[in-house]
């Protein structure tokens, strides 16, 4: 156990350790990216269903989806102005007066 302590101490191991989390993560998430695409193609073939149910369930899936999908980028759009608005205020040597 020792060993590992060591390993997690050193800076550069720690770095290595992050890109390589990093990478699998990305990989991870290229491979759900794709799935999303197919899985969105089947709800959209639902809407076309005989069945009426499954046309409504398909429909209020797809635009529960559509809602999430526009709060998550509204988020990461509202935080980057915020991010931008602090490095700004920094640069400017506000620093983190209220």
């Amino acid at each position: 156990m020792r060993s590992c302590y060591r390993y997690l101490a050193d800076p550069g191991f720690r770095r290595d350790l992050e890109t390589l989390r990093e990478r699998q993560l990305s990989a991870v998430v290229d491979a759900l990216r794709a799935a999303g695409t197919r899985a969105v193609e089947r709800l959209r073939a639902g809407l076309d269903s005989r069945d009426e149910k499954v046309a409504i369930r398909a429909a209020d899936r797809l635009l529960t989806h559509l809602l999430a999908g526009w709060e998550a980028r509204e988020l990461e759009r509202r935080l980057a102005a915020l991010e931008t608005a602090h490095e700004y205020r920094m640069a400017e040597g506000q620093g983190e007066r209220a």
